[in-house]
């Protein structure tokens, strides 16, 4: 069934599944497509208010996109 965004409904929630991200996952997708220092580097990272290495937000948005599109 075909949802439309006047369909959704404030707090509607849908099931995806989930994505862990490995840290050698963060830095390959990094070097390639994001190389910013706190997706690239722990020490960077921890300079920075993510404190730790974290994905990109390209990275996260593109795993979001496979989970979506399996879930049909």
């Amino acid at each position: 069934m075909i949802r439309y965004f006047e369909d959704i409904a404030i707090g509607d929630e849908m099931e995806l599944g989930s994505h862990t991200f490995g840290r050698e996952e963060i830095i390959r997708f990094a070097q390639q497509y994001d190389p910013q220092p706190y997706h690239l580097s722990d020490a960077a990272a921890a300079q920075t208010h993510f404190g730790k290495l974290c994905a990109s937000g390209w990275q996260t948005a593109g795993i979001f996109m496979r989970l979506l599109v399996q879930k049909k």
